[in-house]
């Protein structure tokens, strides 16, 4: 019985009506995700994954493809779809080897469909293929967080290879390893069977040709790693681990294909004075215990400069007073908040001692 198959708009989490801009971001999403190196522990998963998920963007970003599937489903694809795992044979070995003169799975596809497989299997790993996403952190001081600024931002990226044109070399010619299909096929032998798992070429990396003369710039990859610097304007406020898209900013694709993005997600240095609670500012400000009791005016550092506050008498320890609006100028202006501290001192002089003694003598407090 065949191997039934997830449908391709079920794999990618998109609809029929999905545009091809939400099947390549949801395909970009996917892949790194489920990229191999990514998920260690689970590798053997990730794999299977990673291949499905490539499998159904190679046919839903491609029109010809998706009309054809979404016309037949599976019924229109060809031999790569044929399952024979389930019938009872060890491999596909088992059923033909020493019986009928096959050498190998690639003979059998022959004999039904010619060299066609493989020129289709080929085809589809030479497709444009969309660059990486690049992910780098700017570390911003408080002040250009709440404020905002303009800064330059450099990083490195895969551009285009300007000795080659992105083509890796002269003298295209199919690769003598895996005979152009860019996959090799590796027998294991176990105790009851032979178990056949393919891989990318490591030759010509899974493109399927090499050059007689390959780029001395590139190494045959058609990219090179550039330093690149582009201006980006931080928005005002901007929190902590808040991120910024770039599109197209990241690595140059494959095959002519799409760019990746770029992005900076901001990492906020502490400051010493000022603590941040969304768009609202909090300080701490010391008082003496005479200024809580009888009252003052204190002026008090915000982020758009001092600001005097009236502390009235009796002012408890921790009491909080508000500056409106000379918080955070966001989407919604914030607060500066005022923490208020009373300072006890830990020694008097006998002249400071007298007065406080005859405090508590008039208010009936029992002292030491």
């Amino acid at each position: 019985m065949a191997k039934s198959k997830r449908d391709y708009y079920e794999v990618l989490g998109v609809s029929k009506n999905a545009t091809p801009e939400e099947i390549r971001n949801a395909y970009r999403q996917l892949t790194k995700k489920w990229h191999p190196d990514r998920n260690p522990k689970n590798r053997k998963e990730a794999e299977e994954k990673f291949k499905e998920i490539t499998e159904a963007y190679e046919v839903l970003s491609d029109p010809q493809k998706k009309a054809k599937y979404d016309r037949f489903g599976f019924a229109g694809d060809n031999a790569r779809d044929f399952d024979f795992g389930q019938g009872g044979f060890g491999d596909i070995g088992d059923m033909f080897g020493g019986q009928g003169g096959f050498g190998d799975i690639g003979d059998i596809f022959d004999m039904f469909f010619g060299r066609g497989g493989q020129s289709r299997a080929t085809a589809q790993r030479n497709t444009a293929r969309p660059g990486e996403d690049i992910n780098i952190v700017l570390n911003l001081s408080f002040k250009e967080a709440v404020h905002g600024a303009m800064k330059d931002v450099s990083y490195t990226k895969f551009e285009v290879c300007e000795a080659c044109h992105g083509v890796g070399g002269t003298g295209k010619k199919t690769c003598p390893k895996c005979g152009g299909t860019g996959r090799v096929r590796v027998v294991k032998r176990t105790l009851f069977t032979n178990l056949i798992t393919e891989t990318t070429c490591d030759m010509c990396g899974g493109k399927g040709y090499t050059y007689e003369h390959v780029c001395q710039v590139c190494h045959g990859t058609g990219r090179v790693p550039k330093r690149k610097t582009i201006p980006i304007k931080i928005p005002v406020g901007v929190e902590s681990g808040a991120k910024m898209r770039f599109a197209g900013y990241g690595n140059t694709g494959y095959n002519g294909g799409p760019s990746g993005d770029l992005y900076i997600t901001f990492k906020i240095k502490p400051d010493p004075k000022f603590t941040r609670q969304g768009n609202d500012i909090v300080t701490m400000e010391n008082i003496s215990f005479v200024q809580a009791a009888l009252g003052t005016e204190i002026e008090v550092e915000t982020i758009h400069g001092s600001e005097k506050l009236k502390i009235p008498a009796g002012t408890q320890p921790g009491q909080k007073f508000v500056l409106r609006g000379k918080g955070i100028h966001g989407r919604r202006k914030g607060n500066h908040i005022v923490i208020v501290n009373v300072q006890i001192p830990k020694k008097l002089s006998r002249a400071q001692k007298k007065i406080l003694k005859e405090y508590a003598e008039i208010s009936n407090i029992k002292v030491g």
